[in-house]
């Protein structure tokens, strides 16, 4: 499990840090959601407020989800339109 700790300590950057997908601790969780105001955040889901990338139009983001208690950090994943 990566933690914000560990992420703090490691001296990488985030997008270094953290392999896709990985299990994240609860601080993590929150520090990607408050970071910066989310993109999308609904149903434990959250996409970060600045994109990675754009291609072919289609914005990129930092995306975590929180399923049955446990966090999780599943990559750059395509901006998620409802």
């Amino acid at each position: 499990m990566k933690t914000l700790k560990g992420w703090n300590n490691s001296g990488l950057n985030l997008a270094k840090f953290l392999s896709e997908p990985c299990r994240i601790d609860e601080d993590l969780y929150n520090y990607l959601a408050e970071i910066v105001p989310p993109q999308l955040c609904i149903y434990g889901v959250i996409q970060l407020g600045e994109a990675e990338f754009r291609k072919d139009g289609i914005y990129y983001y930092m995306t975590a989800s929180l399923v049955n208690d446990k966090y999780f950090y599943l990559g750059i994943l395509p901006e998620i339109t409802l």
